[in-house]
């Protein structure tokens, strides 16, 4: 799955329960440097609600622009502050008893909201149309979403959108008059959110309207055919056109004799326009009434005289302070909010304070990898991130970014891997970037960018909740699947919810798609195209139902899902079946799953093609789609084709959005998740007992480890090694420096392993938690009684038939004639030649200390056999050795002995220089020193990278150049005991 790299700066993966929704759309529009203008219209309406929708979630919140329509409708809402305001939609409220239609001159007989999307400055039923039909599906253009209107009033396009009344266009003036006589519109705002959100099925309002809108084009139809030549269309102001399923039409012309806007049938009082209904049923109409919903309240001191169940609206939102969440409207819901009568700092004021109080904060979120497996069954693996943020001179920058692990273990991602880039368009082209993000604070505001572009911003909303107390599963985000349902926060615990809105119309590229050439080679295809012309194919050539994937040309969107791109402008979206058919030996077929169109533009001097998928292609590709948005990119980046997506600006991404958890509640979620395989172990240094160390593995689903015949290689933190071979009759053999050790081993009752020397004297326990990140890598807890130590470690599995690596890079070439190097390198060189082998491994690599030497470490190859003497040596002086030369039978040469000094020569690599003195053929006194580090190891075996100095050659100084070459060591005992226990066969380790 591919996230916009700057929602994941702050984790932002999913709607979290404890928020409301931050949304909103982008368009143009104009407006002044502090005022922007709307037109509330029906009829002009006075006294009506109106507001900016900034965070796209309808309701009327603490830091939106609102106003009260005057004359005309209008009203001009205070923007300063706000740089794009035509980025936002509009809400309007018509407000029963309260709002006035200029078109009657009475006040509106019951609430209603309408909206218009972002750019659009005249809010009516027909924008609101158009706003719901937008929300409800991505794909579609607003020039669509007018077309769909219009088609159904059948009236032009430009007449659906802006003043109906001031541009004299009747039909669109009727259609939108006829959508409130028919009740369509939602009666509240979040009626109106519910209508415009895509999952809500059950919503009728679009169906409801459209059958309105063929009702008016049906009767104008009927009028106009009835005009004479030069007569224009008129309606009467006094007749309504009511929705009737049972009549012919479809719709039945009622009149409205007294002129109030409501039809005579609906009317409590048809002749008197003062009157037009009771509410509360006592005969009295609810203008003269004092109590309109008889709830023992006056109308004068109920904030909501049409509602008897409620009497009080604590912020005037139109919302009873018995159902509203958020009775001070503060952006903070009643239930976390320690004074819900009373506004408290506003929303992201709250972020700031939380986010400068809490030096480190982090950010938590999953990501979903779903596939196919071999059997064709749909798997998904679940991986759980924590990023790191910490606070300096007000701003927030990452730290560092860790995987978290199913034993609780945290693996740190390299913040500037380069092959971990993704591609932002800036001003100057298309940039590769790391996902390094810093998080700017100022006094009322924040912003987020990419390290490495600093002008790519996004603007945050949002606010604090106190966690407390609360359900960790309600409060988890896009973890809530994949944590304890009983889990609550402790005390301490605290989030910032935030949600992001680009700056900019933002551009990024993530991978090459795969390429269906459609060449009838499968092996033509690939991440492979690098022009847009090689994508395209002709009209005649375009996709159809029942065609063999074979031959259909597209791009990849994902598993067996993908795009056609016509030369006409059209993109076709289709389902690829590749199961291989044996009746006609070919793959399967394609269903077209839905169709649009794409767009060539050109954006800071870069060529890109957009298309957005439409829902009916989404909703038919189920799991196998896994994009955010469906708003897609192609463009050329490094000369070939790279697939993207887009954001514009002031539109909020979809279910996107990020919680900052401070120290305490980030331990506490961490605690409570609850995967499959999923079991995190809490390391103890000391006084830990073996209860302890159960009651860890209690709550795991622990998979007994199957160990005869088994091999396992560890380096420690000491950078020792620990190898064990597990016999059968509970024997092992165990390696600890390469030195062979007889042991015990055990699968206990609690399927447990038990080291120790025999069945009485065990010093170590183990279970088996996960698998870890390298090849052939195990997770292994363990529990060490002597030391009262619980501790995590990574194991090796070995398969001693493999040979080991040798590190033979920069080798000096030799004459054996001579017994000479030819070729002489500097230590510089050698340095080179072991870091380079080191760093090519992703496992641990073991170096030379005192503590490995410790008392006595022996190491033979096939000629030789060295012996260090270490500190702990009974008899022997430390930092002393032994060489001995073997003949190719294995016996030890006579007179081919010597002494030798060692010490450490660099701790930090693991260098030992070994320091001896000879005499060479013609009878001189020569002195050397070999420096020598472990390259590789299997804990049996060892790799030793050497670098010689001699004064027989070039000079017995650090400074002078040597020979580089390496040998293989292992304990002379190793293949014997090694062979005994069933091991070896054959001669796979250095012996005498």
């Amino acid at each position: 799955m591919n996230k916009n790299k700057i929602v994941l700066a702050l984790g932002l993966t999913s709607t979290l329960g404890l928020v409301g929704c931050f949304d909103s759309d982008s368009s143009s529009g104009s407006t002044s440097s502090s005022g922007y203008s709307v037109t509330a219209i029906d009829g002009y309406l006075q006294n009506a609600q109106v507001w900016l929708d900034l965070n796209g979630n309808f309701a009327l919140d603490a830091n939106e622009p609102s106003a009260t329509t005057g004359a005309g409708g209008k009203a001009t809402l205070d923007v300063n502050g706000i740089p794009n305001p035509e980025s936002y939609s509009v809400i309007v409220r018509a407000i029963k008893g309260q709002t006035i239609d200029e078109d009657t001159g009475t006040e509106v007989v019951s609430d209603y909201v309408m909206s218009a999307p972002a750019g659009q400055q005249d809010v009516t039923p027909l924008s609101t149309l158009v706003h719901v039909i937008l929300e409800r599906d991505d794909s579609m253009t607003e020039e669509q979403a007018v077309m769909t209107v219009a088609t159904q009033l059948g009236i032009e396009t430009d007449e659906v959108l802006g003043d109906f009344i001031e541009d004299g266009n009747t039909a669109a003036a009727f259609g939108a008059e006829s959508l409130v006589d028919n009740n369509v519109l939602p009666t509240s705002v979040e009626d109106l959110a519910s209508d415009a959100d895509e999952d809500n099925s059950g919503s009728t309002l679009l169906d409801d309207a459209q059958a309105v809108n063929e009702g008016v084009a049906d009767y104008i139809d009927e009028l106009e055919a009835n005009l004479e030549e030069g007569e224009e269309l008129s309606i009467d102001d006094e007749l309504v056109l009511i929705i009737d399923e049972n009549d012919p039409d479809g719709y039945v012309i009622e009149t409205d004799s007294d002129g109030d806007g409501v039809v005579d049938s609906q009317d409590f009082a048809p002749q008197d326009a003062t009157e037009w209904v009771d509410s509360d049923k006592d005969l009295i109409g609810d203008n003269a009434d004092l109590d309109d919903d008889n709830d023992g309240t006056p109308d004068l001191e109920d904030d909501l005289p049409y509602d008897s169940t409620e009497t009080s609206d604590n912020d005037n939102d139109g919302i009873g302070d018995i159902k509203d969440t958020d009775d001070d409207n503060d952006g903070i819901l009643d239930v976390d909010d320690s004074s819900p009568n009373t506004p408290d700092l506003s929303p992201i004021e709250q972020v700031i304070a939380f986010m400068q109080a809490n030096s480190t904060f982090y950010s938590l979120w999953a990501d979903e990898d779903s596939y196919q497996d071999s059997m064709g069954e749909q798997q998904t693996d679940v991986s759980i991130f924590m990023e790191k943020f910490e606070v300096a001179n007000n701003i927030a920058s990452l730290q560092a970014n860790y995987e978290i692990q199913p034993d609780g273990a945290m693996w740190e991602q390299d913040l500037y891997d380069e092959d971990d880039q993704d591609i932002a368009l800036t001003t100057t082209g298309w940039v590769a970037f790391n996902d390094v993000f810093e998080i700017a604070i100022s006094s009322d505001s924040v912003n987020v960018y990419p390290k490495e572009i600093p002008t790519l911003t996004s603007t945050a909303f949002g606010y604090v909740k106190a966690l407390a107390g609360e359900s960790i599963i309600d409060n988890a985000g896009e973890l809530t699947d994949y944590v304890d349902s009983e889990a609550v926060f402790p005390e301490g615990a605290e989030g910032g919810v935030v949600q992001l809105t680009p700056d900019t119309d933002q551009y990024f590229l993530w991978n090459q798609p795969w390429f269906w050439r459609a060449s009838g080679n499968t092996d033509d295809d690939g991440h492979n195209a690098v022009t847009f012309d090689e994508l395209m194919v002709a009209v005649a050539d375009k996709a159809e139902t029942g065609d063999a994937t074979s031959s259909v040309k597209g791009i990849s969107l994902g598993w067996d899902i993908g795009v056609q791109f016509v030369d006409d402008n059209t993109a076709v979206y289709v389902s690829m079946d590749w199961s291989w058919d044996e009746q006609t030996n070919m793959p399967g077929n394609v269903t077209v799953v839905g169709s649009g169109t794409w767009e060539q533009v050109t954006v800071n001097e870069q060529s890109i093609i957009t298309f957005n998928v439409p829902m009916a292609a989404s909703e038919a590709w189920g799991d196998n789609w896994d994009e955010d948005t469906n708003k897609l990119i192609l463009s050329i980046y490094d000369n070939k084709v790279y697939q993207g997506d887009r954001f514009e600006a002031g539109e909020r991404i979809e279910d996107d959005d990020g919680f900052l958890l401070n120290e305490v509640a980030k331990a506490a979620l961490l605690g409570a998740i609850n995967l499959e395989g999923w079991c995190p172990i809490t390391e103890v240094e000391t006084g830990a007992t073996l209860a302890d160390f159960k009651a860890q593995l209690a709550g795991c689903d622990l998979v007994e480890m199957q160990l005869e015949g088994e091999v396992l290689y560890r380096v420690n933190g000491s950078r020792q090694t620990r190898t064990e071979a597990f016999a059968a009759d509970n024997q092992l053999l165990r390696f600890k420096n390469g030195e062979p050790r007889d042991n015990y081993w055990n699968i206990n009752e609690d399927g447990l392993l038990e080291i120790g020397d025999d069945a009485d004297n065990l010093w170590d326990y183990r279970a088996y938690i996960a698998d870890g990140s390298g090849e052939d890598e195990l997770r292994i807890a363990n529990f060490d009684p002597e030391a009262g130590e619980i501790w995590m470690g990574t194991y090796i599995e070995l398969d001693l038939e493999d040979a080991l690596q040798e590190c033979n890079t920069n080798d000096s070439e030799w004459d054996d004639v001579n017994e000479v190097p030819t070729t002489f390198f500097s230590y510089a060189k050698y340095l080179e030649a072991l870091d380079g082998c080191k760093d090519e491994q992703d496992y641990r690599v073991p170096k030379f200390s005192s503590d490995f030497i410790s008392d006595e470490l022996v190491f033979h190859s096939d000629d030789e056999r060295l012996t260090f003497y270490g500190e702990d040596h009974s008899t022997e002086t430390a930092g002393t050795g032994l060489f001995e030369e073997f003949d190719d039978n294995g016996n030890l040469m006579a007179d081919a002995s010597m002494s030798f000094t060692w010490t450490m020569h660099d701790e930090e690599r693991g260098i030992v220089a070994m320091s001896f003195s000879y005499t060479d053929d013609n009878d001189d006194a020569q002195t050397a020193t070999d420096y020598m580090a472990l390259a590789y190891s299997n804990g049996i075996e060892f790799n030793v990278k050497v670098f010689t100095t001699s004064t027989e050659w070039q000079g017995n100084d650090i400074s002078a150049t040597g020979e580089i070459w390496f040998n293989n060591y292992a304990h002379p005992d190793s293949e014997d005991e090694l062979t005994a226990l069933g091991f070896l066969n054959g001669d796979a380790v250095n012996q005498p």
